[in-house]
Protein backbone atom coordinates (compact mmCIF):
# COMPACT_ATOMS: atom_id res chain seq x y z
CA UNK A 1 0.00 0.00 0.00
CA UNK A 2 1.38 3.78 -1.05
CA UNK A 3 0.03 5.02 2.16
CA UNK A 4 0.47 8.80 1.07
CA UNK A 5 -1.88 7.82 -2.08
CA UNK A 6 -4.46 5.77 0.16
CA UNK A 7 -4.73 9.23 2.00
CA UNK A 8 -5.12 11.11 -0.79
CA UNK A 9 -7.78 8.86 -2.20
CA UNK A 10 -9.81 9.53 1.05
CA UNK A 11 -8.56 13.30 1.21
CA UNK A 12 -10.23 14.01 -2.54
CA UNK A 13 -12.94 11.79 -1.16
CA UNK A 14 -14.01 14.10 1.62
CA UNK A 15 -13.12 17.18 -0.34
CA UNK A 16 -15.07 16.58 -3.61
CA UNK A 17 -17.75 14.41 -2.67
CA UNK A 18 -18.32 15.76 0.75
CA UNK A 19 -18.10 12.11 2.66
CA UNK A 20 -18.09 12.37 6.10
CA UNK A 21 -14.45 11.51 7.06
CA UNK A 22 -14.79 8.72 9.55
CA UNK A 23 -16.60 6.67 6.97
CA UNK A 24 -13.68 7.67 4.21
CA UNK A 25 -10.93 6.62 6.33
CA UNK A 26 -12.77 3.81 7.74
CA UNK A 27 -13.47 2.60 4.44
CA UNK A 28 -9.69 2.89 3.16
CA UNK A 29 -8.44 0.88 6.89
CA UNK A 30 -10.84 -1.91 5.77
CA UNK A 31 -9.59 -1.98 2.22
CA UNK A 32 -6.14 -2.17 3.54
CA UNK A 33 -6.57 -4.37 6.71
CA UNK A 34 -3.72 -6.71 5.93
CA UNK A 35 -1.65 -3.95 5.66
CA UNK A 36 1.46 -3.24 8.83
CA UNK A 37 -0.15 -1.78 11.72
CA UNK A 38 2.27 1.39 11.40
CA UNK A 39 1.00 2.45 8.07
CA UNK A 40 -2.21 1.88 8.90
CA UNK A 41 -1.43 4.64 11.96
CA UNK A 42 0.60 6.84 9.56
CA UNK A 43 -2.61 6.78 7.66
CA UNK A 44 -4.97 7.60 10.15
CA UNK A 45 -2.59 10.44 11.61
CA UNK A 46 -2.25 12.35 8.30
CA UNK A 47 -6.09 12.04 6.96
CA UNK A 48 -7.56 13.17 10.90
CA UNK A 49 -4.55 15.62 11.00
CA UNK A 50 -5.45 17.79 7.58
CA UNK A 51 -9.00 17.47 8.06
CA UNK A 52 -8.51 18.93 11.21
CA UNK A 53 -6.39 21.77 11.17
CA UNK A 54 -7.60 22.22 7.10
CA UNK A 55 -7.99 26.42 8.06
CA UNK A 56 -4.87 26.70 8.90
CA UNK A 57 -2.89 24.63 6.94
CA UNK A 58 -4.75 26.62 4.46
CA UNK A 59 -3.32 29.66 6.13
CA UNK A 60 0.17 28.81 5.96
CA UNK A 61 -0.40 27.70 2.29
CA UNK A 62 -1.77 30.93 1.37
CA UNK A 63 1.70 32.72 2.71
CA UNK A 64 3.24 30.87 0.05
CA UNK A 65 1.74 30.05 -2.82
CA UNK A 66 1.21 32.57 -5.65
CA UNK A 67 -2.01 30.29 -6.39
CA UNK A 68 -4.28 30.53 -3.26
CA UNK A 69 -6.03 26.95 -2.38
CA UNK A 70 -8.77 27.78 -3.17
CA UNK A 71 -8.04 28.37 -6.82
CA UNK A 72 -6.21 25.03 -6.89
CA UNK A 73 -7.16 22.24 -8.73
CA UNK A 74 -8.73 19.54 -5.73
CA UNK A 75 -5.84 17.11 -6.23
CA UNK A 76 -3.30 19.65 -5.90
CA UNK A 77 -5.02 21.39 -2.74
CA UNK A 78 -5.04 18.06 -1.11
CA UNK A 79 -1.23 17.04 -1.59
CA UNK A 80 -0.30 20.71 -0.51
CA UNK A 81 -2.40 20.40 2.72
CA UNK A 82 -1.04 16.53 3.33
CA UNK A 83 2.88 18.09 2.59
CA UNK A 84 2.29 21.12 4.89
CA UNK A 85 0.23 19.17 7.71
CA UNK A 86 3.37 16.44 7.61
CA UNK A 87 5.96 19.44 7.46
CA UNK A 88 4.20 21.62 10.87
CA UNK A 89 3.24 18.21 12.70
CA UNK A 90 4.88 15.33 11.61
CA UNK A 91 8.34 15.38 13.22
CA UNK A 92 9.36 11.51 12.31
CA UNK A 93 9.58 12.29 8.18
CA UNK A 94 12.29 14.51 6.98
CA UNK A 95 11.13 17.61 5.07
CA UNK A 96 12.81 16.33 1.71
CA UNK A 97 10.72 13.35 1.62
CA UNK A 98 7.57 14.98 2.32
CA UNK A 99 8.01 17.04 -1.04
CA UNK A 100 9.41 14.10 -2.77
CA UNK A 101 6.64 12.19 -1.91
CA UNK A 102 4.27 14.85 -2.88
CA UNK A 103 6.06 15.93 -6.26
CA UNK A 104 6.03 11.68 -7.21
CA UNK A 105 2.00 11.66 -6.90
CA UNK A 106 1.06 15.14 -8.33
CA UNK A 107 3.08 13.13 -11.66
CA UNK A 108 1.52 10.06 -10.73
CA UNK A 109 -2.01 11.57 -10.72
CA UNK A 110 -1.44 13.49 -13.92
CA UNK A 111 -0.19 16.56 -13.13
CA UNK A 112 3.24 16.77 -14.03
CA UNK A 113 3.24 20.13 -15.06
CA UNK A 114 2.99 20.82 -11.52
CA UNK A 115 5.19 18.84 -9.73
CA UNK A 116 7.70 22.03 -9.83
CA UNK A 117 4.20 23.95 -8.12
CA UNK A 118 4.20 21.58 -5.50
CA UNK A 119 7.71 21.12 -5.24
CA UNK A 120 8.55 25.03 -4.71
CA UNK A 121 5.42 25.60 -1.99
CA UNK A 122 6.14 22.68 0.06
CA UNK A 123 10.14 23.62 0.02
CA UNK A 124 8.90 27.25 0.84
CA UNK A 125 7.43 26.37 4.06
CA UNK A 126 9.79 23.67 5.13
CA UNK A 127 12.68 26.31 4.68
CA UNK A 128 10.44 29.47 6.12
CA UNK A 129 8.82 27.23 9.23
CA UNK A 130 10.07 30.31 11.83
CA UNK A 131 8.52 33.02 9.68
CA UNK A 132 4.91 32.18 9.26
CA UNK A 133 2.88 34.85 9.67
CA UNK A 134 -0.37 33.96 12.22
CA UNK A 135 -2.94 36.93 12.22
CA UNK A 136 -2.61 39.09 15.01
CA UNK A 137 -3.54 38.34 18.32
CA UNK A 138 -5.44 41.95 18.97
CA UNK A 139 -7.99 41.06 16.00
CA UNK A 140 -9.51 37.84 18.18
CA UNK A 141 -11.47 36.29 15.35
CA UNK A 142 -9.11 35.67 12.95
CA UNK A 143 -6.44 34.97 15.35
CA UNK A 144 -8.58 32.21 17.04
CA UNK A 145 -10.17 31.41 13.75
CA UNK A 146 -6.52 30.13 12.17
CA UNK A 147 -4.70 28.83 15.39
CA UNK A 148 -7.54 26.08 16.28
CA UNK A 149 -8.61 25.78 12.43
CA UNK A 150 -12.45 26.30 13.66
CA UNK A 151 -14.48 28.91 11.29
CA UNK A 152 -15.39 32.45 11.94
CA UNK A 153 -18.43 32.11 12.47
CA UNK A 154 -18.13 29.89 15.46
CA UNK A 155 -15.64 31.33 16.75
CA UNK A 156 -17.65 34.27 17.14
CA UNK A 157 -20.41 33.10 18.38
CA UNK A 158 -18.37 31.95 21.11
CA UNK A 159 -16.93 35.19 21.74
CA UNK A 160 -20.34 36.23 22.56
CA UNK A 161 -21.13 33.55 24.88
CA UNK A 162 -17.63 33.01 26.56
CA UNK A 163 -14.27 34.49 27.43
CA UNK A 164 -11.19 34.53 25.27
CA UNK A 165 -9.77 32.49 27.73
CA UNK A 166 -12.71 30.20 27.45
CA UNK A 167 -12.84 30.18 23.53
CA UNK A 168 -8.91 29.14 23.45
CA UNK A 169 -9.38 26.42 26.06
CA UNK A 170 -12.14 24.54 24.13
CA UNK A 171 -10.08 25.35 20.43
CA UNK A 172 -7.03 23.43 22.35
CA UNK A 173 -9.39 20.78 23.74
CA UNK A 174 -10.31 19.98 19.85
CA UNK A 175 -6.64 19.80 18.86
CA UNK A 176 -5.80 17.14 21.53
CA UNK A 177 -4.78 13.81 20.86
CA UNK A 178 -7.44 11.55 22.51
CA UNK A 179 -6.34 8.76 24.03
CA UNK A 180 -8.14 5.35 22.96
Amino acid sequence: MDTRDVALTVLLDIETNQTFSNIALGNALRKNQFTDKVERAFLSRLVEGVTETKLRLDYVIDQYSKTKIKKCKPVIACLLRMGCYQILFMDSVPDSAICNEAVKLAGKRGFVNLKGFVNGVLRNISRNLDKINYPDEKDKVSYLSVKYSLPEWLVKQWLNVYDEETVKTIGSAFLEEKPL
